[in-house]
């Protein structure tokens, strides 16, 4: 049953708004309960089911439109990509710098990565520009190549 079901006093049978085949039968049925002698506490009881029963559905649209907990990943900033691509100079450094590093065939440690950048910047180089991590990717993919 749904809130707004009707109780006929005079007929003793629940009247489904669900089920009547339109708004028309059921306003004729509810005037002709009026007029068979219903008092006031009914109409004003029938009156207060169909008021409720006209925003039934408004509730829950309004449930649905609040917004609810936002996840942990939609308050996270979306990364950007700032992959550069290693230009001719800036290899042709690596060359010279690692040149110790590329004769060997061993990868150099992070360390020794941050140690030629400070290098580089002191003798105004390329590599300079790069984070250390980078550096030492790009490092250990150009020496495993070699392998």
């Amino acid at each position: 049953m749904v809130v707004s079901d009707v109780f006929d006093n005079e007929n003793p049978q629940i009247i489904d708004q669900e089920n009547t085949p339109d708004d028309t039968s059921f306003n004729k049925h509810m005037d002709t309960a009026l007029q068979q002698g219903t008092c006031a506490s009914d109409i004003a009881e029938i009156d207060e089911v169909l008021s409720q029963s006209e925003h039934f559905f408004d509730e829950d649209d309004e449930e649905e439109a609040t917004p609810t907990k936002k996840s942990k990943k939609s308050n996270r900033k979306k990364a950007v990509n700032t992959r550069q691509k290693w230009s001719i100079a800036e290899e042709e450094e690596l060359k010279t710098v690692f040149a110790k590093y590329f004769q060997s065939k061993m990868r150099p440690s992070p360390n020794v990565c941050k140690k030629m950048i400070e290098l580089s910047h002191a003798q105004k180089g390329l590599i300079c520009k790069r984070s250390v991590e980078t550096l030492k990717k790009k490092m250990f993919r150009l020496i495993d190549a070699l392998n």
